[in-house]
């Protein structure tokens, strides 16, 4: 599959749920079974129902706290339920109507901007055999710097998303990031 198109993974009690790109569809996977025939409703409590919408999948679980998830391989949409506003974390947000901290990172900092809180969110390829081959490094700052007089190297607070050595960029983007 082309390299915009992603693969999401959804836990939710005891139901590991895969969608994927495959031969221009999406793939659905629940608990390690590919599932052909949808909608898929569960067969108990709580309820968890997958059907088909355009060119995606929705998937509902109202008791799980998702109003809906659609996922068409490139876009992933969460809707929460209500109830869950203030209980979220992570690529969610805390919900609560805070503003100041909502771009919490995994490393507990608060990113400068969107784009930066979701690349910290990223998962590298630990088994480098897919098609994000990426990992986490420090970056060192090209100038050095005079500090009290002396030439200094900065590198960044944070480990920024770069590709594997060997490996080359389909596509950038800036991010930003302090250094010290």
């Amino acid at each position: 599959e082309s390299p915009e198109h992603k693969d999401i993974n959804v836990k939710l009690g005891s139901y590991d749920i895969d969608m994927r790109p495959s031969a221009g569809s999406l793939q659905l996977i629940i608990n390690g079974i590919r599932v052909d025939s949808l909608p898929y409703q569960s067969h108990s409590e709580p309820l968890v129902m997958i059907e088909k919408q355009g060119d995606g999948l929705s998937l509902t679980a109202p008791d799980y706290g998702i109003q809906k998830l659609y996922f068409d391989g490139i876009t992933c949409q969460v809707e929460k339920a209500f109830w869950m506003k203030g209980k979220t974390c992570g690529v969610c947000g805390h919900q609560n109507d805070e503003k100041e901290q909502e771009y919490q990172m995994p490393d507990g900092l608060v990113a400068k901007d969107e784009e930066s809180f979701a690349h910290s969110w990223i998962l590298p390829d630990e088994s480098c055999s897919g098609a994000c081959k990426l990992q986490r490094t420090l970056v060192e700052l090209e100038k050095p710097t005079l500090i009290d007089g002396e030439e200094s190297k900065c590198y960044s607070r944070t480990p920024v998303l770069r590709c594997v050595k060997g490996c080359s960029p389909t596509r950038t983007t800036s991010v930003s990031t302090g250094f010290h």
